[in-house]
């Protein structure tokens, strides 16, 4: 995140989730931030606001995460996903940028849209509502809605994950070996 001001860096720094957020002053400063990040994987998606939108987000991260061999975050980081990637198509109506970025500290989900603030149609609004919040809240270590210099916001979740010893497979663990469908996604909210 690109932030001129210093006194929100400090705050956003020392908040409890300032953890999760590279706060920098300038977009050079953040570039240079994210590419020195240690062990870092990321894998993102633009998305059309179509109906198909949500099933499209969770096929993208149950193949990002088979690929990091997170197999045990599959279901409910889909889960998430397809949900605010719907809210998100629904309520701003434009492109929808989806991102997963997995490290030491955990899986990130980030959902962001590009809906601008100076429409008189719909004032951006940054609070969380109904199932939306019972979902991130109970499938997410933490979570937040950040906006965007254009008036679009970032809706963004952390979650536990650790990968798989080598040479143990999903299925000697337990785990099922094939990606979440539809219906086991409309079976779970």
């Amino acid at each position: 995140m690109v932030c001129p001001d210093q006194q929100v860096r400090e705050a956003l720094a020392a908040h409890a989730l300032g953890r999760y957020l590279i706060v920098t002053e300038s977009l050079s400063c953040a570039l240079s931030a994210v590419s020195s990040a240690p062990d870092m994987a990321v894998e993102r998606i633009r998305l059309c606001p179509h109906p198909t939108a949500p099933r499209a987000s969770r096929e993208f991260v149950t193949r990002t995460l088979l690929d990091w061999r997170l197999g045990r975050s599959i279901h409910f980081t889909s889960l998430v996903a397809s949900v605010l990637v719907a809210s998100s198509s629904i309520h701003a109506g434009t492109d929808i940028d989806v991102s997963v970025v997995w490290d030491r500290e955990g899986l990130r989900l980030s959902v962001r849209d590009y809906w601008p603030a100076r429409s008189s149609h719909r004032s951006c609004d940054l609070r969380l509502h109904g199932r939306l919040l019972t979902v991130l809240a109970g499938l997410s270590r933490s979570f937040g809605v950040l906006p965007t210099a254009d008036g679009g916001k970032v809706v963004w979740a952390v979650f536990d994950a650790s990968q798989l010893r080598p040479g143990t497979s999903d299925k000697a663990r337990g785990y099922a070996e094939r990606p979440a469908t539809s219906t086991d996604i409309v079976t779970a909210i």
